[in-house]
């Protein structure tokens, strides 16, 4: 049975690895080069622990970085999951987010508040040609976000990748400076939340101390 399970996993990672591909013509060097990041990761010892215990730590933050694997719904569906823990809770939630870019946080507010339908949001992003990952994975954070009353960040923006980190970084200290003790929720690239880039350079910009938690989804060298 265990064969049979890691069999089945193994399929899955590489049929998402190649969805993923479809949506390049080639891999550029810089991504390639920023793949290389995770070998000083990879040989660090893990271990499993209970979902309990995630929720703990995640409760013990104020920075949530959580890896997004574009291709793959899982991703996201684990973070409504680990979301609707958080609902009703002391502190408020904010979502930053990879897959709008900065400049179009208006469109956000504008779709959250019943401005624009889905459609008219979805093409004042330019959606299908900014980002092209299927818009079903992440549509649901926009319904829980009306729920629930909390508030989702744009955080693309164009450049390298390294330059997008740091813009990112900037809103995400934006925020944090006005709503400090807010869950702040990041869904980013898995490779932007290596220690050594996103939350590493988000620290190093910020005026405030914060505690943060990374949690990696699908870095398969480790899984």
């Amino acid at each position: 049975m265990k064969l049979n399970i890691k069999k089945s996993r193994l399929e899955i990672n590489k049929t998402t690895k190649e969805k993923a591909l479809e949506y390049f013509d080639y891999l550029p060097e810089e991504v390639v080069n920023y793949q290389k990041g995770l070998d000083l990761y990879k040989d660090i010892p893990y271990s499993i622990i209970a979902f309990e215990e995630l929720i703990d730590a995640i409760e013990a933050a104020n920075l949530i970085f959580l890896g997004d694997f574009h291709t793959f719904d899982q991703s996201s569906k684990n973070l409504e999951r680990l979301l609707k823990k958080f609902f009703n809770r002391s502190h408020n939630i904010t979502l930053g987010v990879e897959f709008v870019h900065i400049k179009h946080q208006n469109y956000i507010e504008d779709y959250l508040n019943n401005i624009i339908t889905e459609r008219e949001f979805l093409e004042s992003i330019n959606y299908k040609e900014s980002w092209r990952f299927p818009w079903i994975h992440y549509k649901t954070f926009f319904q829980l976000a009306r729920e629930n009353k909390f508030q989702i960040v744009a955080l693309n923006s164009e450049g390298d990748i390294n330059q997008r980190d740091i813009e990112a970084a900037k809103v995400i200290n934006q925020y944090m400076t006005v709503k400090p003790k807010d869950y702040f929720f990041i869904l980013f690239g898995e490779l932007h939340i290596l220690p050594n880039r996103l939350p590493k350079i988000t620290k190093e910009l910020s005026d405030i101390d914060f505690n943060e938690i990374i949690i990696h989804q699908n870095l398969e060298d480790i899984y």
